[in-house]
Order: structure tokens, then sequence, then C-alpha cells
């Protein structure tokens, strides 16, 4: 899994780098080793931004936080991403365990 951390607007800070690395690392289960991880932290007048962007060779999934603490925004991030990779994953295992209907097997006659 590939990380990428950038910084808009404020000074990049080595634990703010640390601290979504390893958030990041929660997300791995549910992804493929070549997926990328993009992350843009970013301030804008008083609150923080957290968008990070999951780039896989099937799939993209994006989320975005705003808070008052930039590692608030990242746990919330994180979460949201869980969510929507946990759901994926179950859809996927769900179609995969589906029996074919009886209408999709081809007749003998």
């Amino acid at each position: 899994m590939n990380v990428r951390v950038s910084f808009k607007n404020f000074r990049s800070s080595i634990p703010l780098q640390l601290h979504a690395q390893s958030k990041s690392e929660k997300l791995a289960k549910f992804l493929p080793q070549n997926a990328k991880l993009d992350w843009s932290l970013s301030v804008e007048k008083k609150n923080r931004i957290a968008h990070c962007k999951i780039t896989s060779p099937t799939q993209t999934f994006i989320s975005e936080a705003i808070a008052f603490e930039m590692e608030e925004a990242i746990d919330t991030v994180v979460d949201k991403l869980e969510i929507q990779l946990r759901k994926n994953k179950e859809k996927r295992i769900d179609q995969m365990q589906e029996p074919a209907s009886v209408d999709s097997i081809p007749s003998a006659a």
C-alpha cells in the first residue's frame, strides 16, 4: 500500500504525516497491496480539512472531513472510509456466494 500525504496552506508536519500513515494501516485489511492512498491536509480559516482518495486497480473511494483539529479530521475520514470499504467487501462476497438462478442456466431442449 502506497501512502502519500500532502499539505496545503500550512507547513508540513512529520507528526501529522505519521498520524495519517498509521491510521491508513487500519484500512489495509480491506485493500489490495497495490492500492494508493492520497491524503490532502489543508487549513481554511479556522477549519482543518482532511481529504483522502484511495485508488485501486478496479475502484476509487473518496472521503473528506472538516474539524477544529487535524487529528480529529483524519480520524473521521478513516472511519468513513472503513465503512465504505467494509460495505464494498460485503457486497463482493455476497455476489460471489450468490447461487445461479434457474433462469440463467441454459436448458438442454
